[in-house]
Parts: structure tokens; sequence; C-alpha cells
């Protein structure tokens, strides 16, 4: 369900098969703990991929898109102890986004999480802004078995803003990525959903990446 959270920190990563275990006892025992312990910091899921990729998707929701550069939490992930550096080093894929959480409608939590992503052409944001937030994310939860759909914009303000701290490297993004995503029942539902979203023609037909994901892990903050 939605927590009325206006940020959502998105992160996809791979990393070597030999090392899986060891990722998921860190991500799912340390790493989505510290998060929750943040300011602001309101639910923490972890996602693996049924279709398409990167692999394995987190999303963190936050009470306002600051949090995700409020003055504690860069502090923290500024700081990794030796065994966050060990893991996340050996990350084969890394993409971060820090969205503004613009359309969010969600009845209840879903075992699957379908997304687009795409860069919107600037001309055209506004109206098509209007046409998801007013048509077509709508019509998407009134499908049986979708339990909510939603509309991320990478804000370009936040998405730089750790760059600005001293020994965090990570690169600074000129083009404002937009995710749609639908939640469901089963993987099928939310494949269904996003494939009639007829998304294509709105964009001028730029490349859209698609991804369905099965829920493993979701933490609410008490």
């Amino acid at each position: 369900m939605s927590l009325g959270a206006q940020g959502v920190l998105l992160t996809w990563t791979e990393i070597p098969v030999e090392l899986e275990a060891e990722y998921h006892a860190w991500y799912n025992d340390k790493h989505l703990g510290q998060r929750l312990a943040m300011p602001g910091f309101l639910r923490c899921r972890r996602y693996a991929a049924v279709s398409g990729g990167p692999r394995f998707l987190a999303t963190y929701e936050t009470r306002t898109i600051e949090d995700l550069v409020s003055g504690p939490y860069l502090a923290l992930i500024s700081r990794p102890d030796a065994q966050d550096s060990r893991i996340m080093g050996a990350f084969t894929t890394l993409e971060r986004l820090t969205c503004r959480i613009t359309f969010d409608r969600r009845s209840g939590v879903g075992g699957a999480l379908g997304v687009l992503r795409f860069f919107p052409p600037p001309s055209a944001m506004v109206a098509l802004r209007r046409w998801l937030a007013e048509e077509a994310l709508p019509a998407l939860t009134d499908r049986t078995g979708v339990l909510g759909a939603g509309l991320w914009e990478n804000d370009l303000g936040i998405a730089n803003g750790p760059a600005r701290v001293p020994g965090l490297k990570l690169p600074t993004v000129n083009e404002a990525e937009w995710v749609i995503f639908a939640e469901g029942t089963d993987a099928e539902t939310v494949a269904a959903a996003l494939t009639d979203c007829a998304l294509a023609p709105r964009i001028g037909n730029k490349p859209v990446r698609s991804a369905i994901y099965r829920l493993m892990v979701s933490l609410t903050r008490d």
C-alpha cells in the first residue's frame, strides 16, 4: 500500500553468482536496517528479476525526496565499512535513481512488480505526465490482479547531490529518466498490464526498458 511517500530511491544491482549468498545476507540483515534507521525512510523492498533486468532491484520510499540527500544519509553512504566496501565493490552492475513520486495509487502489497524505464522527450513531459496521471495509470489499477501503479521521475538535483560528498563516487546524471510501475498478484498480470499501456507512441517510440520482478523482502519502519 502507499505510505504517502514523496521520494523513492531505486537501485539495480548484479553480483557474481558465487557471492550471492553473502550479498543477500548482507542486504537483508544489515543494509536495509541501516537505511530504515535514516530520517524519513519509510519502507524498503527487494526484488529479483523474473524477466528483463538488471537482476536485483531495491526500492527505498521516503517521506520527502530531500530525505535522499539529508546529512545523516549522506554521512552513512560516504563511510562504508569493510564489509560494505567488499560487497559493493563486487557489483558488476549498479544503477541508481533518486525519484520524485509523481503518482502512486496502491491498494495492497503485491508479489510482483513490473517497471518501464524511459527518457521522455522534454517537449512531451507535461502532456505525458497528465495522460499518465489522469488516464493510463488509473486504468492499470482497475485491472483484475493489479494492486497499484504509479510514476517515479528521477530528480536531477537530488540525483547529483551525493556527487558533492567527498569520497563518494557516483556518476553525474544529465537526463531525467522516468519509471512507470505496476504492482500486482503475479508476474503474468503485471506484464500484461504494462504491455497494454500504449506508452511508445506517447514518447516518440524512444527506447523503453522493461522488467518484471518478484518480491523477496519488504520492511516497513515501525
